[in-house]
């Protein structure tokens, strides 16, 4: 089976980086939690993902984002019920650090489509 995309003289391209980050001691990984920080156009987002559960075969992760002005770190932004007995570990900021940077063009198909 073959798809052929064709991108229309109307696209618009955009520059999106990512930023995946982690923690030297795996604090975050050994809680179940993900975090990084998404940019796009100037605007950035910090999401968390959570320890979920599996409930028939459905996987359920609870997802947070916060708006950020600057692709700069801010814990203190994500609600306290993301954090194990509910408190921000002090020194955690300072222990993270970016795993992975990802950045690539994403285009808009006409019609909506990516």
């Amino acid at each position: 089976m073959t798809i052929s995309i064709r991108w229309a003289a109307s696209t618009m391209t955009r520059a999106v980086a990512e930023y995946l980050l982690r923690n030297a001691d795996n604090w975050l990984r050994g809680h179940d939690m993900g975090l990084r920080i998404r940019g796009e156009n100037g605007r950035y987002e910090m999401t968390m993902k959570v320890a979920g559960r599996v409930t028939g075969g459905l996987h359920q992760r609870p997802e947070y984002n916060v708006a950020l002005s600057e692709p700069t770190l801010d814990l203190a932004q994500l609600p306290t019920e993301v954090w194990p007995n509910g408190e921000l570990p002090a020194d955690l900021a300072s222990r993270v650090t970016t795993a992975v940077q990802h950045r690539f063009l994403s285009r808009k198909m006409a019609g909506g489509g990516r």
